[in-house]
């Protein structure tokens, strides 16, 4: 196998690794938002205006948005901070060694 052929495969798979990064990335960082407090604010708003079983479904509504948001709130959030710090040093990492990966593979082809 060519040196030029192993890099090739090399800067695939880290090309693959670099897109489950950032998909990790991304889906931690969704799953760990903020709740808005100007949409629970809106929700407790408007909730208190209807009547009958629009009351009822809106503070349903409202219940669940305030216990994701307590939730949210009584969760350890250096450990989520932590875990997407070392995220984006990893996706770092990665497009690093695809940038060295890419200079040796145009390096080979200077040369030759």
């Amino acid at each position: 196998m060519k040196a030029r052929d192993s890099q090739e495969i090399l800067k695939q798979l880290l090309t693959k690794e670099l897109a489950r990064l950032e998909k990790n990335l991304k889906t931690t960082k969704a799953k760990n938002e903020a709740p808005d407090n100007n949409e629970l604010q809106k929700l407790r708003a408007n909730t208190f205006k209807l009547e009958g079983q629009l009351f009822l479904d809106a503070l349903e509504k409202l219940e669940a948005a305030e216990a994701k948001q307590t939730k949210f709130w009584n969760q350890d959030l250096n450990k989520i901070f932590d875990q997407e710090f070392k995220l984006e040093c990893e996706i770092k990492t990665v497009k690093g060694l695809i940038h060295s990966v890419e200079m040796k593979c145009a390096l080979g082809m200077f040369i030759r």
